[in-house]
């Protein structure tokens, strides 16, 4: 099982403050992921 990371600890406390939050959250972490890894499909 591999640790968290930052955006995953991110959306979580996003998660509790607010859903709409949450779904920003991980829209960018979705962002990051793709920009930092172009040939993950």
């Amino acid at each position: 099982m591999k640790p968290p990371s930052d955006g995953d600890f991110i959306e979580e406390f996003l998660k509790r403050k607010s859903p709409s939050l949450a779904e920003k959250g991980a829209f960018i972490r979705h962002q990051g992921i793709t920009q930092s890894k172009p040939n993950n499909p």
